[in-house]
């Protein structure tokens, strides 16, 4: 649908030369995937992926060590998010001057999913429902209602 020019998103204005920067991304993209296929399946891969672990620290994190990260990631990306509507990058009232901050500040909105994917483990990682459960999914959905509110798109109650 992109290449052929019937979708037009928005978050095109964030590329520079899309029509000639899309189709180098995609084939990095494959280059890199192809990567990954000959790294995960040589025997090279795996003899260095031994050695490597050797070296990494074991961490086994317990689930409500999460709470605090993801309710700081919520929060960041509910912010940014009001920001980018203030000063014109996500939202209704889009400006069509793109600064080049503009790529970062729409990239650090996003912060509101990776914060709710941590709450969203820690509650259902749980065996018991107590008060820290009930505030956590409290503050995550009035959240997610606040930054779907704000959003400038119908379709972001269903996210």
């Amino acid at each position: 649908m992109l290449a052929s020019g019937l979708s037009q998103p928005y978050y095109l204005e964030f590329i520079d030369d899309a029509s000639e920067n899309l189709p180098y991304t995609v084939s990095l993209i494959i280059f890199a995937f192809i990567g990954l296929t000959v790294g995960y399946y040589s025997p090279l891969g795996v003899a260095l992926g031994k050695r490597i672990k050797s070296f990494l620290p074991k961490r086994d994190y317990h689930p409500r060590a999460f709470s605090a990260p993801g309710t700081v990631l919520l929060l960041l990306g509910t912010l940014t998010t009001f920001l980018a509507i203030a000063i014109g990058i996500s939202g209704y009232q889009k400006d069509h001057m793109i600064a080049s901050y503009d790529g970062l500040i729409f990239l650090t909105t996003l912060f509101w999913l990776q914060g709710g994917f941590l709450l969203s483990y820690t509650i259902l990682t749980r065996r018991d429902i107590d008060f820290q459960t009930i505030l956590i999914s409290s503050f995550f959905i009035l959240m997610s209602i606040i930054r779907a509110m704000f959003s400038g798109s119908q379709g972001a109650f269903f996210q």
